[in-house]
Order: C-alpha cells, then sequence, then structure tokens
C-alpha cells in the first residue's frame, strides 16, 4: 500500500501546479524509459500535458520507488545514478521490509542522504517544505487523502 498511500499523502499538500502519478512512464536519454512507483511533475501546464499524453516527455521534480528484493540494487545503484544524471531534484526510497523512508536530495551530479525516517518520525521534502508527514503513514494499509 505504499504507493497509494504516498499519493494520497502528496495530492493533498503539493502545489496545485503539482501533480503526483504513479507508475507513469518517463522519457529518458536515448529513448530509455523508466516507471517510477511514485513521480512528481510540476509546471503550469501540466495537467495539459497529463490530459494530453504528453506527460511522459517532462522530467519529473521528484520520485519515490518503493524497494523489494528484486529491486533495490536497481533502485539504489542504476536509477539513483539515471535519475541524478537526468537532474531529478529529490529521490526517496521507501523500504517497506524495514518500514524506512530514505531522503536524498540532488547536489551538483550525485545525491546526497538527508535523511532516514521510521515510525513517527517527520519527513519534510526539500522542494516543498509544506508536504509533511510521518513515515508510518506511508506503510499503514490506506489512507484516503
Amino acid at each position: 500500500m505504499s504507493i497509494n498511500n504516498t499519493i494520497a499523502i502528496l495530492r493533498g499538500k503539493l502545489p496545485s501546479n503539482c501533480m503526483a502519478i504513479s507508475e507513469l512512464h518517463v522519457k529518458f536519454a536515448d529513448g530509455e524509459y523508466r516507471i517510477p512507483d511514485v513521480s512528481v511533475f510540476c509546471g503550469k501546464d501540466i495537467k495539459d500535458k497529463y490530459n494530453n499524453d504528453t506527460l511522459h516527455l517532462e522530467m519529473p521534480k521528484l520520485i519515490f520507488e518503493v524497494l523489494s528484493d528484486s529491486t533495490e540494487k536497481h533502485d539504489r545503484e542504476y536509477k539513483m545514478k539515471l535519475y541524478a544524471d537526468a537532474g531529478i531534484e529529490e529521490y526517496l526510497l521507501v523500504d517497506y521490509k524495514n518500514r524506512t523512508i530514505e531522503e536524498y536530495y540532488l547536489d551538483g551530479s550525485s545525491y546526497k542522504l538527508k535523511g532516514i525516517y521510521k515510525n513517527e518520525d517527520n519527513c519534510k521534502l526539500l522542494l516543498y517544505s509544506q508536504v509533511t508527514f510521518k513515515a508510518e503513514n506511508v506503510f499503514e494499509p490506506f489512507i484516503n487523502g
């Protein structure tokens, strides 16, 4: 339920010119597509691009990936470098097994760890400081936003 909860948390707190979307194909350099678990897109015409099916051509501002045994190494290594090279400003890894959220921010051409959150720790996004949530809320069975 991490993906649904993350979307619900973000939808109520992001600026009106932003959208949180799950599992949308995003085009990177050389025609490579990736499908982040949750992407946040912002811009004055972002909703029009979504409605016209051209949002996948935009670069997200931040991405959440939910780790699993089969994807963890890929998310931590390949995708982290791909997203940093693309200039995605914030990258959050949701570790369902350990019930933690790791928040990274782009510093030059690579990510630096801002913090690791668990239980009642408050996670506050760097890009959108009005978006704060308790880490444990991401792992609840399902919340409505």
